[in-house]
């Protein structure tokens, strides 16, 4: 029987098994991590670049915040259709007599402010109307410009009746404040009754003031009788 020949031990082959034993799995686990951390980054990219795309097509889509019958907040889209609504001239009126009333009697500190106000009232007054509130603002006692170096006026419409076509009757309250805007303690709330008449332009359209054509023909007003205030 043949005898068998020792090979001599092979040191660098023991310790490449040796390394495999301990370290293979660690390696392979590294490159399996490196592997899916590329594939990650890869996901993030495309969905940075889908993101950028969706942000630059942004559209905005008008929506209506509306109470249900149960008191349920709902927000719905509307459908977008041009409206057939036509607004009664009888309501035009009303609002611009009431803004009428509000920019003659309002005073404010602001002359550029001011000056839009009467250019406004300006725009709407004619006639009589026109006559009435140049002799008002002409003298020294009612010119805004003069009044509000001591104090301002706010105004408040309290009600408006129609009295007849064309005409109406206008309650309103006056309160005054310092160049602070602090209520003023010696100056009380005043009430207001003015009586107002109406015409619909015959060329309506021709002011960007006055674009519906609402005039004031005529205009007269006086302080209520009120127990403890005087006529101002």
């Amino acid at each position: 029987m043949a005898a068998v020949t020792q090979l001599p031990n092979d040191d660098y082959a023991e310790a490449r098994r040796e390394w495999r034993d301990r370290y293979e799995d660690l390696a392979i686990g590294k490159r399996n991590a490196q592997l899916t951390a590329g594939v990650l980054m890869a996901l993030l990219a495309l969905s940075l670049v889908a993101n950028i795309i969706q942000v630059r097509q942004a559209r905005l889509v008008p929506y209506v915040v509306q109470q249900d019958p149960t008191g349920a907040i709902v927000t719905t889209i509307p459908r977008l259709a041009p409206s057939s609504a036509v607004i009664p001239i009888d309501r035009i009126e009303i609002a611009t007599v009431a803004e009428f009333i509000k920019d003659t009697r309002t005073v404010i500190a602001d002359p550029a402010g001011e000056y839009t106000l009467l250019l406004w009232v300006k725009a709407h007054a004619r006639g009589a109307a026109g006559e009435f509130l140049g002799a008002y603002f002409g003298d020294r006692i009612h010119n805004p410009n003069l009044v509000a170096k001591s104090h301002s006026t706010a105004v408040t419409v309290t009600s408006i009746v129609p009295i007849a076509r064309h005409s109406y009757q206008v309650r309103f309250v006056e309160r005054y404040f310092d160049r602070n805007g602090f209520r003023i303690s010696d100056m009380p709330d005043t009430a207001w009754i003015a009586l107002l008449h109406t015409q619909i332009s015959s060329d309506p359209g021709q002011d960007l003031n006055n674009p519906a054509g609402v005039e004031i023909t005529a205009i007269q007003w006086s302080q209520e009788a009120l127990p403890g205030e005087g006529q101002r």
